[in-house]
């Protein structure tokens, strides 16, 4: 059962994105095969001058962290939620760059009822 009337949902929605103060490139993994057989991997563009709004991410009352193990050296850092229209197509396998700063999808809020705005969990790119 919808609580809001389409009207309702489409003026929330516009008022939200007004609400996004940045932009961000969205950008997707393509893999090819080159002239030798070598798997050459690029990130052309999805989207360019997507509205977005890019905040440290707050998680069970603590901020957001993460860790991950390169190169025999732990690394860690802040976790970060970034907000996109709600009609915005992402992946959980994109990137994306704010502010010159690339971060990878970890996460996208699909799949919910009366979306107001497009969620997606990033880490900054190592």
């Amino acid at each position: 059962m919808a609580y809001l009337t389409t009207s309702e949902l489409a003026a929330i929605r516009e008022h939200v994105e007004a609400t996004l103060p940045d932009t961000c490139t969205i950008e997707q993994p393509t893999e090819t095969v080159d002239s030798v057989g070598a798997v050459v991997a690029s990130w052309p563009t999805r989207a360019s001058d997507v509205p977005c709004r890019l905040a440290q991410a707050v998680m069970s009352g603590a901020y957001g962290r993460f860790s991950t193990v390169a190169g025999e050296q732990t690394h860690e850092g802040l976790i970060w939620m970034l907000s996109l229209p709600h009609d915005q197509t992402i992946e959980v396998k994109d990137r994306v760059v704010v502010g010159g700063v690339t971060y990878y999808v970890r996460s996208v809020n699909i799949g919910e009822s009366e979306l107001f705005v497009k969620r997606c969990i990033v880490e900054p790119a190592l």
